[in-house]
């Protein structure tokens, strides 16, 4: 990622959106901005994404365990 000026968050990332809890992805832009969206492709709305010390919750979005893969 750092060809355009961003540089990816490594911690597990999960968003909760009240149906199920989603695995994410996250990168810092260039301007500092903290981006994150879910591994089935969905938008995180600002402070919403969360991680956990330990073990983390299980991830009940379909989508997510099969971009796990």
């Amino acid at each position: 990622m750092s060809d355009n000026g961003t540089r990816q968050i490594t911690q597990p990332i999960y968003y909760d959106d009240g149906k199920v809890i989603h695995a994410c992805k996250s990168a810092i832009m260039e301007s500092g901005v903290r981006r994150v969206w879910t591994k089935c492709d969905m938008d995180v709305p600002d402070d919403q994404g969360f991680t956990i010390e330990g073990e983390g919750p299980a991830i009940t979005c379909p989508e997510c365990w099969a971009a796990i893969g």
